[in-house]
């Protein structure tokens, strides 16, 4: 019964939490959407304008990752992140989100907000720059499901 209500709470707080996240990182607006889990992580790593917002699979383990502070996530044993993740697989969204944190001039002064784009399903269609006003609430259904799934998946 414990575990029920700790992942009754877990789900709530990764919505909770999620919009934190994508409130956060509204002010750099974009991440690339379609680099590997390990390309992001390395640009975060070794760039001077991408850093680390989010990597999904440390915020399981660990409780934060990123923006994300210690102890804001509930942390999954080994087989509960195996139900998060392969729930969390099913939705195309990348593992990794990294985000510039030195502006971009953009094209003519077009970017985020003031982009086309913005308006179509470019904005966010997993494919290359990707905007998290467009998928916010994508990433909060996704993290959300994925606990759900990790408290439903029979797990000792």
């Amino acid at each position: 019964m414990r575990i029920v209500r700790s992942f009754g709470r877990a789900s709530l707080l990764a919505v909770a939490l999620s919009l934190v996240l994508v409130t956060s990182v509204f002010a750099h607006e974009c991440y690339n959407a379609s680099a590997s889990a390990q390309g992001a992580l390395s640009k975060a790593e070794n760039s001077q304008t991408w850093v680390l917002a989010v990597d999904v699979r440390e915020l399981i383990a660990t409780g934060s990752s990123g923006f994300i502070p210690a102890g804001s996530f509930p942390i999954l044993d080994a087989c509960r992140q195996e139900a998060f993740l392969t729930a969390y697989a099913q939705t195309g969204l990348p593992l990794v989100f990294t985000t510039a944190i030195k502006g971009a001039v953009g094209q003519d002064g077009v970017i985020a907000e003031n982009n086309p784009n913005m308006d179509t399903t470019l904005g966010g269609n997993n494919k290359g720059i990707d905007h998290f006003g467009v998928t916010g609430g994508e990433i909060d259904a996704a993290v959300s499901d994925g606990y759900n799934a990790a408290s439903a998946s029979g797990c000792p």
